[in-house]
């Protein structure tokens, strides 16, 4: 048997690497370097924030104003996109602009300590315009370099790998938060350089995959406005299958929204959660995200993913609810654990929706909508959730938001989403004025 296996073992190492092998090993290698950047600044600059004595309306503006840019962008962006013949390239370009504002995070605090959240809301909301053009030409790299039958699983290990690395490097973080040779707000600077320069190792792999498919017209006619807007909206309005992701998924999106600006403010002032402990949770909780990825990923390609979509929109419910119960500041351990494992089945459900109805050729356009509406639900979740602190408290909120959870899962039960409904080829001639 050993000597079997290591036959098997120098078979794989002697037999040539494909390009779509070699796409994927870049890809994941992107991947992992991604998780150093979440676990400095995407963990912990509300946390600063929160520290330095920002309200909720402004840590929710973090959120909110990156969506809005976004919801305006995205269709144009899709539209410019679609004209271009190296995703691979638009995409490296367009990251680096925006992970630019990851470093530049770091030096605020040296020239404004007053203002530092006004400042980094208008950043952050500044690089939301780079990252939706990004977005739109790296889901369309995703799609033609990952063959649709190892999608699933693929991604379960890219994300898998994600959450490890993220949840290592969060843990290393809150230790170096804590440590006394480090003041304040030097130590949150020193985190986010290291998390921001990790992104741009992590282009420098991106940009080595090879795009095997243009799907940039020769010829593309010039246009008037509402024709091009005509041609852009109606292969994705005549989708049904769509459509429904859209609307039903909605919902469960502004359930994951709403409670965000409120749980650094929980975790800081009601529960005086330490930065280790902070860390710490991060770190549970993509482990178990980890777990996650790895058995919805291996169940979606076994089974399909509409199950996955249900009982995860559900599951995630039950963080925001845990949170609201928790007595002290361990509680959040456990409720971390819980969200890690369901957030996995909705990333990979969710993921595997979108791309089972869309056309190859428009996905940009495709994703373009799909980012509209998962930024509308990041801009007007927090937004409810602030309306909501002011009337019924914040665990009262948190309870709102679990319930959301479980109303959108039933809406995406109704409306069949998840059932690998095709979306239909658009009718010869294009779009009609």
């Amino acid at each position: 048997m050993l000597s079997a296996a290591r036959r098997r073992v120098s078979n794989q190492r002697s037999r040539p690497e494909t390009v779509q092998e070699r796409n994927i090993r870049l890809f994941t290698i992107d991947t992992g370097w991604n998780g150093v950047v979440g676990a400095g600044v995407g963990t912990f600059l509300t946390v600063l924030m929160a520290r330095l004595g920002a309200s909720s309306l402004m840590i929710g503006a973090l959120t909110s104003l990156p969506a809005l840019v976004s919801m305006l962008v995205s269709l144009p962006a899709s539209a410019f996109i679609e004209r271009q013949h190296d995703h691979v390239k638009s995409t490296t370009i367009y990251r680096l602009a925006f992970r630019l504002a990851y470093v530049l995070i770091a030096f605020l605090p040296f020239f404004t300590r007053a203002h530092f959240s006004l400042v980094a809301v208008i950043l952050w909301g500044l690089q939301a315009i780079p990252m939706a053009m990004a977005t739109v030409a790296w889901t369309s790299v995703v799609g033609a370099i990952v063959p649709p039958e190892r999608r699933a699983a693929i991604n379960g290990q890219r994300w898998a790998l994600l959450s490890t690395v993220t949840a290592v490097c969060v843990g290393l973080f809150g230790r170096l938060l804590d440590a006394p040779w480090l003041p304040f707000p030097l130590n949150y600077q020193l985190v986010f350089f290291l998390s921001g320069g990790a992104g741009m190792i992590g282009l420098f792999y991106f940009d080595k995959i090879v795009m095997p498919v243009d799907y940039a017209p020769a010829n593309p006619p010039h246009l008037p406005l509402h024709r091009r807007v005509a041609e852009l909206l109606s292969p994705m309005l005549g989708c049904p299958p769509f459509i429904n992701y859209l609307l039903a998924t909605l919902l469960v999106r502004v359930g994951m929204a709403m409670p965000t600006a409120l749980y650094s403010i929980f975790w800081v002032r009601n529960l005086q959660a330490s930065d280790t402990i902070i860390g710490l949770r991060t770190t549970v909780g993509l482990i178990t995200t980890v777990i996650g990825y790895w058995w919805f990923g291996r169940l979606a390609t076994r089974r399909g993913h509409r199950g996955i979509l249900l009982a995860s929109s559900i599951g995630l419910g039950l963080y925001p609810i845990m949170t609201a119960l928790a007595p002290n500041q361990y509680w959040l351990l456990p409720a971390a654990a819980v969200w890690g494992l369901f957030a996995g089945g909705i990333s990979i459900s969710f993921f595997e929706a979108l791309f089972e109805t869309t056309l190859p050729e428009k996905r940009p356009s495709f994703a373009a909508l799909n980012a509209v509406f998962a930024n509308l639900a990041i801009f007007v979740g927090p937004l409810i959730g602030s309306a909501l602190l002011d009337l019924i408290g914040m665990q009262g909120t948190f309870y709102v938001a679990g319930a959301m959870h479980l109303a959108g899962a039933l809406l995406c039960w109704w409306m069949g989403v998840g059932k690998r409904l095709p979306c239909p080829p658009p009718a010869a001639g294009g779009a009609t004025p």
